[in-house]
């Protein structure tokens, strides 16, 4: 359905422009009472009928009002959720579609069921904040193209396996088999940051990969962020859940337009199996398998070119992804 609010938001962009502060507007499908419009500002909206209280929206970025329109030759009473934004308007689009979708399931009003949508969609409708630095777009960019792998293979499409975002101890788990990303933008080194004594500790009767990734930053050439971001939204993959994820790791999704710019070339991709031969320090590096009294964190790095050997070859790195695909809840 994400499609067709798309056509016709450019439907209505390809129509005459409305004077003042009139709209053009067409019904979405034949959804009964839920209709798309564009102002003067070409501004997307949202139009509901409905006869009842505006909703309580809480945002700068949206607006709500009421609007008596004509349709087919009779007045026509709507509540009007206006974006502000021409930045917001994927996220507006998806947003459309919760509503949608969730109209469809119970019948509470038009204004409840905005208010309710709105509880969850809050944080990706607003555009507070800086921008995110190169740095930790490069390092979201690496964990989402491991997370776009998963996902291909995963016919359920989740996005569940990304624990990141939740605080997990590694970047990517489900069942017995855990990954964790690094990315550098590096020309030469494989040399990558380690955080604490158990990021490089296996599952509990698990096994854990190393995925590295170089990037070379690249104007107009490569991919960003938010384009990596369509590509799992075409796939299927849940927009909620997507956006919450993005939020918990600091880049809110509203904030996506603004990095469009910032592209990356992908060099290098290596997967390594993280065992005894491999570099690090986890607790049983300490005696009595802890850290010695009074250190309270552990950071260090580590030199990958010691262990290029224990690479993986592609089909040993797909088999490891059809593993975080596979599994775990299908609701």
């Amino acid at each position: 359905m994400i499609d067709d609010i798309r056509l016709t938001y450019l439907a209505l962009s390809e129509a005459p422009s409305p004077g003042g502060d009139s709209l053009v507007i067409r019904e979405l499908g034949d959804s009964g009472g839920l209709f798309l419009g564009l102002d003067a500002d070409r501004h997307q909206h949202l139009l509901l009928v409905h006869d009842g209280d505006l909703p309580e929206l809480g945002l700068m970025t949206l607006t709500a009002t009421l609007r008596i329109l004509d349709v087919a030759g009779r007045p026509v009473r709507f509540i009007d959720i206006e974006s502000r934004l021409e930045a917001l308007a994927e996220v507006f689009e998806h947003f459309i579609l919760a509503v949608s979708r969730q109209l469809e399931a119970e019948r509470s009003s038009p204004a409840q069921v905005v208010e309710s949508v709105l509880e969850r969609w809050h944080l990706f409708l607003s555009s507070d904040g800086p921008p995110p630095s190169r740095d930790k777009l490069a390092a979201l960019f690496g964990e989402l193209l491991v997370l776009l792998d998963v996902v291909r293979a995963d016919p359920h499409r989740r996005v569940d396996v990304w624990g990141g975002p939740s605080g997990s101890r590694h970047d990517f788990r489900r069942g017995s088999i855990a990954v964790e990303v690094k990315a550098t933008r590096s020309h030469t080194s494989r040399i990558v940051t380690i955080h604490g004594d158990d990021q490089l500790e296996e599952p509990t009767g698990g096994t854990l990969f190393l995925h590295f990734i170089r990037l070379e930053e690249a104007a107009g050439s490569g991919r960003s962020v938010p384009s990596i971001v369509d590509e799992l939204l075409a796939l299927g993959a849940s927009a909620e859940d997507l956006f919450t994820a993005l939020a918990r790791v600091g880049v809110p999704v509203a904030q996506l337009a603004q990095v469009s710019d910032v592209m990356f070339e992908v060099r290098e991709r290596l997967t390594f199996p993280v065992d005894e031969r491999a570099p690090r320090i986890v607790p049983s590096s300490f005696k009595r398998d802890e850290r010695p009294l009074g250190v309270v964190d552990v950071r260090y790095q580590i030199d990958l070119d010691h262990v290029l050997e224990n690479a993986l070859d592609l089909r040993e790195y797909v088999d490891v992804v059809n593993s975080l695909a596979a599994g775990g809840s299908h609701d």
